[in-house]
């Protein structure tokens, strides 16, 4: 599913979100957040293909 095409709205508000969640954090700290909300939600996919 293309989301931008889908939603762009929605879309645009959430890479703004993950932007403003980049600004000031060290990024070990926020890899380890990304892969332990993966392991809460049991996204065993994200975790594997290390997406952060």
């Amino acid at each position: 599913m293309n989301f931008s095409t889908v939603a762009p709205k929605v879309f645009k508000a959430v890479l703004a979100l993950d932007s403003a969640t980049r600004e000031g954090l060290d990024p070990v700290l926020l890899e380890l957040v990304q892969i332990r909300a993966s392991q809460i939600n049991r996204c065993a996919y994200g975790i594997d293909q290390g997406l952060f």
